[in-house]
């Protein structure tokens, strides 16, 4: 290809930060053996000196067609040409599919980039992918369809962070480059190009938005997909600006504990909607790691959510992603929710069948006639003075309905309730521990002893009940 070449010359003066994003880096083309990535691969090599390339390449066989295992074999033959390696992968795209409830096209990009992902890192390369401007202008139409907002209308990156892999960068050099002037590159430069039948299926709705609405998008302005695409560019700059609110949002409300990330509501909620999708979007890559299966609906339901002054309600989300809204902090967590970072009170063990106990590290116990005065240091036992009583004590749960009168309030009240209103999570309510005398409520541990359990007079006998962690040293004072 001579330096005189229209695409290369296109590329130089289009691609500006794509090229700078890779200069001096091991780049890995992803190569599929279409117009697009042959052409790509080629014109890197032409620059592969110029701008200090190691080179590398990558198919990928999602075996969606018969005969598309061969394909490695003949692109290995023309990058040997080139001086170039080449990696193949390949996946049961359609098992992938029907396990993960997937579409076909999501199955197979997830199959794609991991692959592409697991030989970047072996690699220590950037990815490099032939996105053109019309897939450009295909993605901005699929995600306007979907309900996009700024985010989808300014479609794909040209730098970016691969999906699911946050550690590997993903540049995208011909997003400004128009298919039609890729293909020209190829038939004049006699490129080995392979024709893949599933570009023409109606099955993905890709193909469909390429073969029926751009063409009648551009019987109202030839220009349609060249349009789209620079409006995307436009909208990218404001995404980009919101992008920093939102980070420098997510960095004054959020804290980190383990696997769970808190984020101050009343400070979300001071902020734009716009910002605060931002904000949310980010806790969500922290948790998840990527952001697959997540919609705009997610994100305003999590608003919703935060928004929500009763709280204790927990919201499902895609990839089991959970969010609960209790007090002034929204919770969002995977899997086990590390229940001591947010709860730090005794719960119980064993509440649905045989004997209840503490967590572990917990204990409690009965000191008859004694007084015992906590320091206001943290972490320090809790403890309540009742009434003494020689009827037996036992820890157990609430049971449905119960009620109890807490301390200081004329009337009974079902223990679910109390607990609702002092914002413990629905999961976590039936896990409160409830030591009772003769089987009926003295003390809701950690909350409220029941009123009719309190002192009337300083002289009168009492029991002192103390719940402790093993671990800790008893700093109270016994006198």
């Amino acid at each position: 290809m001579p330096a005189s070449d229209p695409l290369l010359q296109r590329l130089q003066q289009t691609a500006a930060a794509q090229l700078l994003a890779i200069r001096g880096q091991v780049v890995l083309v992803g190569l599929s053996g279409g117009a697009d990535s042959v052409a790509l691969l080629h014109v890197l090599t032409v620059l592969r000196a110029q701008l200090d390339l190691t080179l590398h390449a990558a198919h990928f066989d999602h075996g969606l067609r018969r005969g598309s295992n061969s394909e490695a074999g003949a692109l290995r033959t023309w990058t040997e040409t080139l001086g170039v390696s080449l990696t193949a992968g390949s996946a049961d795209v359609h098992k992938i599919a029907r396990e993960k409830h997937w579409s076909l096209e999501a199955a197979a990009r997830e199959a794609r980039y991991a692959f592409f992902a697991d030989t970047a890192r072996s690699l220590d390369a950037v990815v490099v992918v032939a996105h053109n401007q019309n897939d450009q202008a295909e993605t901005v139409l699929l995600n306007l369809a979907r309900g996009a907002g700024i985010t989808g209308a300014a479609g794909m990156r040209p730098v970016t962070i691969l999906p699911s892999a946050p550690d590997i960068v993903l540049v995208r050099p011909f997003l400004s480059i128009a298919a039609v002037e890729v293909r020209a590159c190829c038939a004049r430069n006699e490129l080995p190009v392979l024709e893949d039948p599933t570009n023409h299926s109606m099955d993905f709705a890709r193909n469909r938005v390429r073969r029926f609405v751009v063409p009648a998008l551009e019987e109202v302005n030839a220009k349609a997909a060249e349009n789209l695409a620079h409006a995307a560019e436009a909208l990218r700059g404001d995404e980009e600006a919101l992008d920093r609110v939102g980070a420098e949002l997510y960095a004054r409300t959020a804290e980190i504990y383990e696997s769970v990330v808190f984020l101050d509501v009343l400070v979300l909620s001071t902020a734009p909607r716009a910002v605060q999708l931002r904000t949310l979007r980010l806790a969500v890559r922290h948790i998840a790691g990527q952001l697959e299966g997540l919609e705009r609906t997610h994100l305003l339901a999590l608003i919703a959510l935060a928004g929500d002054g009763g709280g204790g309600r927990t919201l499902h989300l895609p990839a089991g992603l959970r969010a609960l809204r209790c007090a002034d902090r929204l919770s969002l967590w995977i899997g086990d929710f590390p229940e001591q970072r947010f709860y730090p009170l005794p719960l119980l063990e064993g509440a649905d069948g045989g004997p209840a106990r503490l967590t572990a590290g917990w204990i409690w116990s009965v000191t008859p006639g004694r007084c015992s005065y906590p320091t206001e240091e943290p972490g320090q036992p809790l403890h309540e003075h009742v009434r003494y009583t020689e009827e037996p004590l036992a820890l157990r749960a609430a049971r449905a309905g119960e009620t109890f009168r807490p301390l200081g309030m004329p009337n009974r009240k079902r223990v679910a309730d109390f607990l609702a209103d002092h914002k413990v999570p629905p999961f976590l309510r039936k896990r409160v521990p409830l030591l009772t005398a003769a089987d009926e409520p003295a003390w809701l541990i950690g909350w409220r002893i029941d009123d009719r359990w309190k002192l009337h007079r300083r002289d009168e006998p009492f029991v002192c009940l103390r719940c402790t962690q093993a671990a800790q040293t008893d700093s109270t004072l016994h006198i």
